[in-house]
C-alpha cells in the first residue's frame, strides 16, 4: 500500500522509524555547527551520548553522513547524502518549532464580541474608562449588554453571557466561577434642587432620622423569578423608615420623580454623581450607609483565553483609575 508522499510504507526501515525528533535535531545542529562537543553542550547531553545518537541516524540513512576533517580531524564535514538530506530536515525541524511555539498576542486584533449581563446602572460599575480603552485597544471588539436573566451563574456557564456584576461573591456549591471586586459601593441621597436637606446637609451631617418625613423613590433589582430582593435599601443600607411612593427597578427614572416633590432617593454615589453633573437634582452624602464591594464574576470557560484575560485587566485598571 503506497502512502501520501513518495516513499511507500515498506521502503521505510524500523532503525529510521525508531529515530526521535532529538535526533534529527542533532543532525541539523551538527550540520550547522560541525563540532560533535559543541552541539552536545547546546543540546545538554554527554559527548559519548551525542556520538552514539549520531550512530543511529548513520544507521537509519545507511550513510556515514559525517566524516571529520579539518586540522586533527576538528570538524565533521557533512556527506553528498547529508546535505541531501538537510534540507528537508530542518524545514520538518522548523515546523516542529513553529507548530509548538504560543503566538502572540495582539489586542488589535481580537474580534470578539464581549457579552456583560447588567441592567442599565450595573455600567456605571464596570469604571468610567473602560469602554474608550476598550475601543482604543481592541478597535475590532464589541462589548454587548445582555439582560440578566433568572440566574445569572448558569449564563456564564452557557455562553449566553461572559461576565456579570454580583453583590457578592459566589456561594461554594456556584463551582467554576471566578470573582474579583469592580468597585467599591457607596452610597448616596439624591434630592431636587432646592430640597430641604440641600440646605440642612451644609451644616450638619445627615442621618436616617432625617429621611423619616420624606417619602421614598426606592431602586431595587430581581435577581430572581418571582422574588423583588432590594439589595440598595436590605443588602446596602440600614432601614430607613420612610414612606415608599414609588419603587422600581429602573434606575435611570429617578430623577424624574424627585423633580416636582420633596421625595429622596438612595442610590450608589457613581450613578448619583453622574445625575447630579447633569443639573438634575442634588447628591448629598449618605454616609451612615456602609459601603460594600461589587464583583465581576466569570466561568472557567473563559478564564484561560488571552482575550478575556486582557478585558478583565482592562476592567481592573478602570476600576483603580476611576
Amino acid at each position: 500500500m503506497e502512502g501520501n508522499g513518495p516513499l511507500k510504507y515498506c521502503d521505510v526501515s524500523a532503525s529510521l522509524l525508531n529515530l526521535k525528533f532529538s535526533d534529527i535535531f542533532l543532525f541539523v545542529l551538527l550540520h550547522d555547527r560541525q563540532k560533535l562537543s559543541d552541539v552536545a553542550r547546546e543540546m545538554k547531553i554527554s559527548v559519548p551520548t551525542a556520538e552514539r545518537r549520531l550512530n543511529l541516524l548513520r544507521e537509519a540513512f545507511d550513510d556515514r553522513l559525517f566524516t571529520r576533517g579539518g586540522a586533527n580531524g576538528a570538524f565533521m564535514i557533512p556527506t553528498a547524502r547529508a546535505e541531501a538530506i538537510y534540507a528537508s530536515a530542518a524545514q520538518m525541524l522548523e515546523g516542529y518549532v513553529r507548530s509548538h511555539r504560543t503566538p502572540t498576542f495582539d489586542p488589535s486584533e481580537v474580534s470578539t464580541c464581549f457579552r456583560f449581563a447588567l441592567n442599565s446602572h450595573g455600567i456605571f460599575f464596570l469604571g468610567t474608562n473602560f469602554f474608550q480603552k476598550l475601543s482604543e485597544k481592541c478597535p475590532k471588539a464589541t462589548a454587548m449588554i445582555v439582560k440578566p436573566a433568572d440566574d445569572i451563574i448558569d449564563m456564564l456557564r452557557s455562553g449566553e453571557a461572559d461576565f456579570a456584576i454580583y453583590h457578592r461573591r459566589p456561594k461554594e456549591n456556584e463551582t467554576g466561577i471566578h470573582t474579583m471586586p469592580i468597585h467599591r459601593c457607596e452610597m448616596s441621597i439624591l434630592v431636587r434642587k432646592g430640597h430641604p436637606l440641600e440646605k440642612k446637609a451644609e451644616t450638619v451631617r445627615l442621618t436616617p432620622e432625617d429621611l423619616r418625613p420624606y417619602p421614598a423613590v426606592r431602586l431595587y433589582s430581581k435577581p430572581r423569578k418571582y422574588r423583588i430582593e432590594r439589595y440598595i435599601d436590605t443588602l446596602l443600607a440600614p432601614e430607613v423608615e420612610q414612606t415608599t411612593q414609588v419603587a422600581l427597578p429602573f434606575f435611570a427614572v429617578a430623577p424624574y420623580l424627585l423633580q416636582m416633590n420633596d421625595r429622596t432617593c438612595i442610590c450608589p454615589t457613581v450613578i448619583g454623581r453622574y445625575w447630579a453633573q447633569t443639573g438634575l437634582v442634588t447628591c448629598l452624602s449618605a454616609d451612615f450607609v456602609r459601603a460594600t464591594d461589587l464583583h465581576l464574576i466569570w466561568h472557567d470557560r473563559t478564564h484561560t483565553l488571552p482575550e478575556f484575560q486582557y478585558v478583565r485587566s482592562l476592567l481592573a485598571d478602570s476600576r483603580r483609575t476611576a
